[in-house]
């Protein structure tokens, strides 16, 4: 007899659906020269168009966390600065060149993005920061779903915003609140999935499974799901 394997292990996606779409790459600064270098996230977009049989369109935008790695970063801000874009430049111009060796790629339905330029550019970003902010002061199993993403280091101030900014940025692009420019979906996307190379965290799970911001896209399939780059799972987080 043959173990059983949790069917987790099994759930990838079979095919992205025909409509118009928008997919997230957000990158982690931590992560942006190795588990997604411009080669890594190369390979995954090229394993995600095997998931595309017929579309009217889909974008992907890479979402760089710069503004979001200040919170937790104590180093002068002119070094962070200088450290930060030269890691993004090298990052957005490495995909660009790996996609332009095939003119078979749509180069304009890649965009690519700052945490900064998100803060700025979505005027209700803090009214949703706020709540979430108010919801993990009042909430003792949100507390400690945040804590358990710590794995047994010491929890600060800092590291709280950092989780908590991270997972609800993330929670109002999926949930349609927030929509990214884009030269070929033009804010037409019907579907927004987030997608990351490694398992969410468990306070970005208790989000979604409690809904604690109350909202719903319904015409967005992947509402409450994130997609597993590397496992190649599609992860729901709202059970």
């Amino acid at each position: 007899m043959k173990p059983k394997v949790p069917p987790q292990d099994f759930y990838d996606i079979n095919q992205l659906p025909k409509e118009k779409g928008m997919i997230l790459f957000g990158i982690s600064m931590s992560n942006i020269a190795h588990t997604q270098s411009p080669q890594k996230c190369f390979e995954y977009i090229q394993y995600l168009c095997t998931k595309i049989k017929k579309t009217e369109g889909i974008g992907l935008t890479f979402i760089y966390s710069d503004y979001l790695y200040m919170i937790t970063d104590s180093s002068p801000a002119k070094k962070l600065r200088k450290k930060y874009i030269q890691q993004m430049r090298s990052h957005k111009y490495g995909i660009l060149k790996l996609l332009e060796r095939d003119p078979a790629w749509i180069v304009p339905s890649f965009s690519f993005l700052s945490w900064g330029q998100l803060l700025l550019d979505f005027k209700d970003i803090q009214m949703y920061l706020d709540s979430i902010k108010k919801e993990y002061a009042s909430n003792k199993k949100f507390k400690a779903a945040v804590k358990a993403d710590m794995l047994k280091k010491r929890l600060t101030k800092e590291q709280v915003d950092f989780f908590l900014e991270e997972i609800t940025i993330f929670y109002l692009l999926v949930k349609g609140k927030i929509s990214l420019s884009n030269d070929y979906i033009h804010h037409h996307e019907k579907w927004v999935l987030n997608c990351y190379p490694g398992n969410p965290l468990e306070c970005e799970k208790f989000l979604y499974r409690y809904n604690l911001l109350g909202l719903e896209n319904k015409h967005n399939k992947f509402e409450n799901h994130q997609y597993n780059l590397k496992r190649k799972h599609l992860i729901n987080l709202s059970v």
